[in-house]
């Protein structure tokens, strides 16, 4: 069987036919094969492309199924056969990429070895590559060589980005104690780097949705000890305890949010609001709405929240209330919200009702037509159905 296959490539009249990279693709990873492959193809007299892009892409066809020193070896040897090569960031990125996938490795030697290949070769790791190399230790479960990484670059001047240091720390709470998460965030101040409110929201969503609510609320109180500057999204934290079904808890901490001077919004009593209605709460949902324009104004999620939890509670009449004062608003449909307000109007045999809602969905824009005549169009032939069965008069 051929280690490689060759797609026929694309031929002009007026020149010598063009090679396309993606015609050349590795299947087993033989370094002489492979060497072999690309002194075929400069000998081949064909146009070679001279944009790095093609050797890149070479190279990355062979770095997918070789070990790491033969790609380095592989490209040593591009180099030698056609001198015209000019490499770029993307072209060590790619062995950068390959040592930090090494399975089962427990060292950063590989990448540390690479990182000094770039440097040596005159493209000085940026934070590009910082980035490349802590999303692809991440993605094999290398979360301890990554911030090893990050400390070690950060020792030489290379501080991480925004969006690197998020990520991380992202993976940290996600696959590794949350105390991991907490000396990176002390270790990381050394340098000058301090969370942010994504970080901050990033640590409780995850807990949140580990449903590990206690160190949640533990990690908002450590972090507004620690950085009175930051404050983290109360919201998340709301958001966790009711989807959870912990209102009660919900409750409490918006009454210690009043407390210490914040005023909640329209995001956290929606929150509190869904999650009651998870626990079939709906109409101490509603009661929340009044309580609710005190403070702030309902948004067009607070309203389809509660029509969808009135709806699924079975409470017909308060829904149908509630959407006259969304018409009345324009207040647009939700696409679940429609189509279980849509359920629930055949149910009871309001056809001509469902039709109305057809008709208002269209006229405030809130979806396509076609989606919504889909929902309606589906809703009716279930009733058919259940009527023929005789489940509903």
């Amino acid at each position: 069987m051929s280690f490689y296959s060759v797609r026929k490539p694309i031929t002009k009249t007026d020149s010598k036919p063009e090679v396309n990279a993606l015609s050349i693709v590795f299947d087993l990873p033989s370094l002489a094969d492979a060497k072999a492959t690309f002194n075929s193809l400069v000998s081949s007299g064909k146009d070679i492309p001279s944009d790095p892009t093609f050797f890149n892409k070479i190279l990355h066809s062979f770095s997918s199924v070789s070990c790491l020193q033969d790609s380095v070896l592989f490209l040593n040897h591009i180099f030698k056969k056609y001198p015209a090569f000019c490499p770029n960031h993307f072209t060590y990125h790619i062995l950068l990429k390959q040592s930090c996938s090494l399975p089962d490795e427990q060292s950063l030697l590989p990448v540390t070895d690479i990182l000094n290949l770039i440097k040596d070769s005159g493209f000085p790791p940026n934070v590009v590559s910082m980035d490349i190399a802590v999303r692809s230790l991440c993605e094999c479960g290398g979360e301890t060589r990554a911030v090893e990484l990050v400390k070690e670059l950060a020792a030489r001047n290379m501080l991480p980005d925004t969006y690197t240091y998020n990520f991380l720390v992202k993976h940290l709470v996600k696959n590794r104690f949350i105390s991991t998460a907490d000396t990176f965030l002390s270790d990381m101040k050394e340098f000058g780097i301090k969370p942010d409110i994504l970080t901050f929201t990033i640590m409780i969503d995850n807990v949140c949705n580990s449903k590990n609510l206690r160190e949640a609320t533990r990690l908002l109180q450590y972090h507004h000890e620690r950085d009175e500057d930051v404050e983290p999204d109360r919201n998340t934290l709301i958001y966790g305890l009711a989807i959870c079904g912990r209102v009660k808890e919900a409750k409490k901490f918006l009454a210690v949010m009043r407390g210490k001077g914040y005023s909640p919004d329209a995001v956290t009593y929606t929150s509190l609001m869904n999650g009651m209605c998870r626990k079939g709460d709906a109409l101490g949902a509603m009661a929340l709405l009044e309580e609710m324009k005190k403070e702030c104004d309902p948004n067009s999620c607070t309203c389809n929240t509660l029509l969808y939890g009135l709806c699924k509670a079975r409470l017909l009449d308060e829904a149908v209330k509630l959407y006259k004062v969304m018409k009345n608003d324009t207040t647009k449909l939700e696409t679940g919200t429609y189509g279980t307000f849509l359920r629930a109007l055949c149910r009871k045999g309001i056809v001509a009702d469902a039709y109305e809602v057809f008709d208002y969905a269209v006229e405030t824009k809130s979806f396509p037509v076609v989606a919504g005549y889909s929902s309606l169009e589906s809703t009716l032939k279930w009733l058919r159905n259940a009527r023929e069965r005789g489940v509903m008069a």
